[in-house]
């Protein structure tokens, strides 16, 4: 499977990995202490490889990112000694990029078999009756194709002459063979079960309704629905807020002298903690 040969993927699994092992070893005494803290923070170095990078880019952009509030929110934890959760901040983060990696892997998976199903060339019948193999980038609407049984058809169009069954599957859905003779559609990408037929093109290669199949899983795969689209908007200010918020939460009882700093700034950090997402 090639979620394991993703970056995400891996940090995901030594943030856990070393998480788990920082915890036993804090739970059960196995370990100095120091080197369960040493855990934790390869945990923290594998969980924020990828958000440090991102917070970065955007904070040179201008932009407070989801990644940046992640990033401070668990060196807050490590700050008021809570290391584990940090790291379970930063496990659950590297967890989620890497599900968005395996994802994104299988739309594009999904639309590089979608291309497989058209042949490269055609064989065109030409008007002394004798065949032509070309790109089917050039055929042209009115081109006589020749498709033999166990070929696909490489172009959307009518059959013009012979009879035939086509496996449609791959696009309509249909788990049993159409039959098919003079006049009826026919669609690139289709496999010829049975008979040779002639069929006379309809349309161009980038035009047929497999290129527009291929052509709405792309916009489906990079498009944004509303929602997510309003989330995207939201997020630089959301980030903002809460780092603002919980800087002000740290010098402004201080400096009116409501308790002490520590204890501010422990109760500020809790809250950037809890409102990490």
């Amino acid at each position: 499977m090639r979620l394991f040969y993703s970056n995400s993927f891996w940090l995901s699994l030594v943030c856990f990995l070393a998480l788990i092992a920082g915890w036993l070893s804090s739970l059960l005494g196995l370990l100095d202490p120091n080197i369960a803290r040493w855990l934790f923070v390869l945990s923290y170095l594998a969980g924020g490889y990828n958000g440090v990078k991102e917070g970065y880019e955007e904070l040179k952009g201008g932009k407070a990112s989801i990644d940046l509030l992640m990033i401070l929110a668990a060196i807050g934890a490590a700050s008021i000694n809570q290391w584990m959760e940090g790291a379970i901040l930063l496990f659950l983060f590297s967890l989620s990029n890497a599900l968005q990696d395996f994802a994104l892997e299988k739309s594009n998976r999904a639309i590089e078999a979608l291309m497989e199903l058209r042949p490269d060339t055609a064989s065109i019948r030409q008007p002394d009756g004798s065949e032509k193999t070309i790109k089917v980038e050039d055929v042209t609407v009115g081109d006589i194709v020749i498709v033999r049984p166990g070929e696909r058809f490489p172009i959307d169009g009518k059959v013009f002459e012979g009879n035939t069954a086509a496996d449609q599957s791959a696009i309509t859905g249909e788990s049993i063979p159409v039959d098919k003779q003079p006049g009826d559609e026919i669609f690139g990408g289709t496999m010829n079960t049975l008979g040779a037929v002639a069929v006379t093109t309809t349309r161009l290669a980038g035009e047929s309704t497999l290129s527009r199949i291929v052509e709405l899983v792309q916009k489906a795969r990079t498009g944004k629905a509303k929602t997510q689209r309003i989330l995207d908007d939201f997020e630089p200010m959301y980030a903002a807020g809460v780092i603002i918020a919980t800087i002000l939460h740290i010098f402004v009882p201080w400096v009116l002298e409501w308790g002490s700093f520590d204890d501010n700034f422990y109760r500020a950090m809790t809250i950037l903690v809890v409102a990490s997402p």
